[in-house]
């Protein structure tokens, strides 16, 4: 069954590279570089599957939404305040979310604070263990499927 995959993420060479197993794989997916696209295109119709980078610029001359630079530690845990902030706003109706960091050993404490947002452990992937867009494809798949 495909599926509809937003992947919220400022750096788009960083999702070209994993988009294509995706697509191959018969899903499609959009990208958003900032916050204010993200709401837009959560606003439009119904998302399978958020993709949430965990460091998200928050002050862009374009972002109408932003938050303060002290909650989000200067960008470095801009994602969990955007999930947050999404689950505060919005009942997510069954989209999953798939939150990915490049650095584990930074972002340990992010891991744990997520799971206190009530976004399960197994959520949570980094860039280092999915090297490439066929392990994207297995992540997205055994999430979707509850494993």
């Amino acid at each position: 069954m495909p599926w509809r995959i937003l992947w919220l993420n400022n750096d788009p060479a960083l999702v070209k590279a994993h988009m294509g197993g995706l697509s191959d794989a018969g899903h499609e997916l959009e990208m958003a570089k900032t916050l204010t696209r993200a709401i837009e295109l959560l606003a439009a119709r119904p998302w399978d599957l958020l993709i949430l980078d965990v460091m998200i610029p928050t002050m862009t001359d374009e972002e109408e939404v932003t938050f303060p630079p002290s909650e989000t530690a200067y960008g470095l845990r801009t994602g969990l305040v955007f999930y947050r902030w999404l689950r505060g706003r919005r009942n997510l109706d069954g989209m999953r979310v798939l939150v990915l960091t490049v650095d584990p050993d930074r972002d340990a404490g992010l891991r744990s604070a997520f799971v206190a947002e009530g976004l399960p452990a197994a959520c949570f992937a980094t860039l280092m263990t999915l090297r490439d867009a066929d392990d994207l494809v297995l992540k997205v798949e055994d999430m979707m499927a509850g494993r």
